[in-house]
């Protein structure tokens, strides 16, 4: 009767964790700095007008540089 009334209980109480609403993942966008120069980049010929192959390169290369000297002294301070 013991083994009985156990059973019924753990059956109770388990299945409403089991019936618990759980929330769905999130997928996070990965931002590398690749990405966020070439963001930065298309943002700054939208605002500033349209740029040769040559400066759009060398504003690319600047924002990618400036993104990567952010990142290394984030891992710096961080490690």
């Amino acid at each position: 009767m013991k083994k009985m009334f156990f059973t019924a209980i753990a059956l109770v109480a388990f299945s409403g964790v089991s019936m618990a609403e759980t929330a769905p993942a999130v997928e996070e966008e990965l931002v590398t700095c690749e990405t966020q120069a070439a963001m930065d980049t298309h943002n700054y010929e939208q605002v500033n007008g349209c740029l040769s192959s040559q400066a759009q390169t060398i504003i690319y290369y600047a924002y990618l540089a400036y993104c990567r000297s952010l990142t290394k002294t984030t891992r710096l301070i961080e490690g």
